[in-house]
């Protein structure tokens, strides 16, 4: 039980740091893809494996713009 909720919790602050120090556009630009890809699971076979993908898709477009 400790183990996903401090997946979570880390996840959180990841994703809050990042947004936080992106540009306003790219913040918008980037979670309107994350919603976009998090309504798509829905009918995945393993929804967690899905929605892992979605935020490390997430996570590698929000990097592109400390590059």
């Amino acid at each position: 039980m400790k183990k996903p909720l401090h997946l979570l919790v880390v996840t959180a602050f990841v994703t809050a740091t990042t947004a936080s120090m992106a540009p306003a556009d790219a913040q918008a630009g980037g979670a309107e893809r994350l919603r976009e890809c998090l309504e798509s699971i829905d009918g995945a076979a393993d929804r967690e494996l899905a929605r892992s993908r979605c935020l490390w898709k997430h996570y590698e477009y929000m990097a592109s713009y400390g590059r």
